[in-house]
């Protein structure tokens, strides 16, 4: 790493505190004058460091997206990151990724807003600027993949946890895509496949997650503000970069081992639906019926109300008879 990201990665673990240019020199094995340089130059890059004389530098990550400082708070250097201030969409810039040579690993692409944001089924999922995370995977395949809809179940419990070790809240997950904190949508997942035309094989994975983090309802729909929640006063001083850091380490440590469903107890513990009658869309069809559990491959077991108890892969919980639930789409 350059002297200047080394800077800004000791800088982001330690927001707002003062580190003396000494320690810093000390630190990276450089002068006194190497630390200045590589401050200056972050500086004019944009990045929010103070100088306070006699004492040191010190970084205010703020509101503003930077790949970056994504970068700095990650566990790993595996993940490639793209960052836009406005897209039509992430998930469709990612399938477009997908066609192009030179993404080898894992890809990341991040948004501070979308035009054209979706969710599942086509709807619209409102982006506004500044406020959400709005963010992309994209992963190419090598082998066959067992159930994309497991690899959704496993992205819904990496942005769980994440908004757990960030933000201390407890979250719940509505079967199978939705993350709701205080009875609200805060968060939908969209997993998609990316199939090559000759072969008819997956050939990359596009795992896309839109977040009410910071969102002024009031900016949204009139018939959105009641059915969505926002994190606003949850977030204290937990910023965008770190969260979709945090996002994306706990993804990628879920993602080695997904398909053997070892989180799947957890997943359980947080379900909105287990023990709760709902209806649930399948094809054509609408059943209502008592959630027994959601099984280790991340399927429903519903009873219905005839007592009979079906398995479905896929499908949408459109009713939970929870109590203050709002249980709306986005």
């Amino acid at each position: 790493m350059k002297t200047k990201d080394n800077i800004l990665k000791i800088l982001a673990e330690q927001q707002d505190t003062i580190i003396s240019g000494e320690l810093l020199a000390e630190k990276l094995g450089v002068s006194r004058t190497a630390i200045w340089k590589a401050i200056k130059s972050l500086q004019e890059q944009g990045f929010d460091i103070k100088t306070i004389p006699q004492k040191g530098y010190s970084l205010n990550d703020g509101n503003q997206l930077n790949a970056q400082l994504i970068q700095s708070y990650l566990t790993t250097d595996m993940m490639q990151i793209e960052l836009f201030d406005e897209v039509t969409s992430t998930n469709v810039l990612a399938k477009e990724r997908s066609s192009q040579p030179g993404i080898q690993g894992p890809l990341l692409i991040v948004a501070n807003s979308q035009t054209a944001g979706y969710g599942r089924f086509g709807r619209t999922f409102e982006s506004p600027e500044d406020t959400g995370i709005y963010i992309s995977y994209l992963l190419r395949i090598d082998q066959p993949i067992k159930d994309v809809g497991q690899l959704t179940t496993a992205t819904a419990m990496a942005v769980s946890y994440a908004l757990e070790n960030k933000l201390k809240i407890q979250p719940q997950i509505k079967w199978v895509n939705d993350i709701y904190y205080q009875n609200k949508k805060v968060c939908g997942i969209l997993t998609e496949a990316v199939t090559d035309f000759e072969t008819q094989q997956v050939t990359s994975l596009v795992i896309g997650i839109g977040l009410d983090f910071k969102t002024d309802l009031k900016k949204l729909s009139p018939e959105l503000q009641d059915k969505v929640g926002s994190l606003i006063d949850e977030s204290n001083n937990v910023t965008r970069n770190e969260l979709i850091a945090e996002i994306t380490n706990q993804f990628i440590q879920i993602y080695q081992n997904y398909q053997n469903g070892d989180f799947m107890n957890e997943y359980r513990e947080r379900s909105l639906v287990i023990g709760q009658t709902v209806t649930l869309k399948s094809g054509h069809q609408e059943i209502t019926g008592t959630v027994e559990t959601i099984n280790d491959d991340g399927q429903l077991v519903l009873r219905d109300n005839t007592g009979q108890v079906m398995t479905y892969m896929a499908g949408e919980i459109t009713k939970v008879n929870v109590e203050g639930l709002t249980n709306g789409t986005k």
